[in-house]
């Protein structure tokens, strides 16, 4: 193990952000702490726990046209000078390459693979290894060195497939409906709630309408050329929908539609599984499940893993990681780590 700060060699820490040194470089995935130390920032996309990183002013940031537009949507960082990498793109620093791969977790969002002499490093961001109707799987980028996300690497995290998902979402809104209620989603605002309404208008004639900042990402979503059909809830059409009862609405998680004694709520959302409470629940999930995560490791056969971003289910993935796949991991650790 390496002291902090020293410069040869490749090297990997957790320290408010995947952060990996190289020689005169240090490289930050995701971080949501700024340093001075930082050469390059690197965002894998535009939900707020990774992104903040893009807010950082004097270093050079890169991420794709999809994640900035959003963030221009969603948030007001001034990111002009953001540079952009289109999935595939490449850039290079010195002798370190750095290319964009899909990581089939909402619009715009990649890992990263950086290519040395001394070998291949993988960063994942959120990852999802499963087609849906807005997105298509993750890329394979085999590597040597993989830093894999955590957020649901235990067994218990096994989620039923998108079919089943989706016709159990199509039911329950239907029921809701006939019995004089409007079936209400919490979702995110940027991946979930753009799957919800590609669901309901795919399966059926069921109109949507979208709280303002759903409808702000929708735009963007619509911009890269998806189609959805959906009406804003501020407008006048948006309002007599709601009294009518005959609609189906779409917020974000931390919106309180309580108010509404009508709305009859649900939440849609992987972490569904864990929380308790009131409404019903659907994992409808843009993150990999336990068994996806395996595989995508297996596919990927590096020499180590590294996993992040779970809490205590670090330590429970990079255990299984070992004792099923054979291959060495553990938790990123939180100073330099030589690789």
């Amino acid at each position: 193990m390496m002291a902090e700060g020293t410069k040869a060699g490749l090297s990997v820490m957790w320290k408010g952000g995947v952060i990996l040194e190289y020689r005169d470089l240090h490289i930050a995935f995701d971080p949501i702490i700024e340093s001075t130390k930082f050469t390059h920032v690197f965002v894998s996309h535009a939900h707020f726990d990774h992104s903040r990183g893009l807010s950082f002013q004097g270093v050079s940031r890169f991420t794709t046209p999809e994640t900035k537009d959003l963030i221009m949507a969603s948030r007001k960082w001034n990111i002009e000078k953001v540079e952009t990498l289109l999935i595939g793109d490449k850039v290079g620093f010195d002798d370190l390459e750095v290319q964009a791969f899909n990581s089939g977790h909402i619009l715009g969002s990649c890992l990263f693979r950086l290519c040395t002499p001394e070998g291949t490093f993988v960063y994942t961001g959120d990852l999802n290894f499963s087609k849906t109707l807005i997105t298509e799987p993750a890329e394979v980028a085999p590597c040597d060195i993989l830093v894999i996300e955590a957020t649901f690497g235990s067994p218990q995290f096994s989620f039923p497939s998108r079919d089943v998902i989706y016709k159990e979402l199509v039911n329950w809104a239907i029921e809701c409906i006939l019995e004089g209620q409007v079936p209400a989603f919490r979702a995110d605002a940027i991946g979930n709630s753009q799957e919800l309404i590609s669901i309901f208008n795919r399966f059926t004639e069921i109109p949507i309408v979208t709280e303002p900042s759903v409808t702000r990402i929708n735009r963007v979503y619509e911009s890269y050329g998806f189609r959805l059909n959906y009406v804003p809830s501020r407008s006048l059409q948006g309002a007599a929908l709601l009294a009518s009862r005959k609609c189906i609405l779409i917020a974000p998680k931390n919106v309180d539609l309580s108010y509404n004694p009508t709305f009859r709520t649900a939440l849609a959302s992987g972490l569904s599984m864990l929380f308790g409470g009131s409404g019903e629940r659907f994992p409808l999930s843009d993150h990999a499940d336990f068994p996806h995560l395996l595989e995508y490791v297996a596919s990927v056969k590096p020499k180590i893993v590294y996993t992040y971003h779970g809490g205590r289910l670090n330590e429970t993935l990079a255990r299984l990681i070992e004792r099923r796949l054979g291959i060495e991991a553990k938790p990123l650790p939180a100073e330099p780590y030589r690789v």
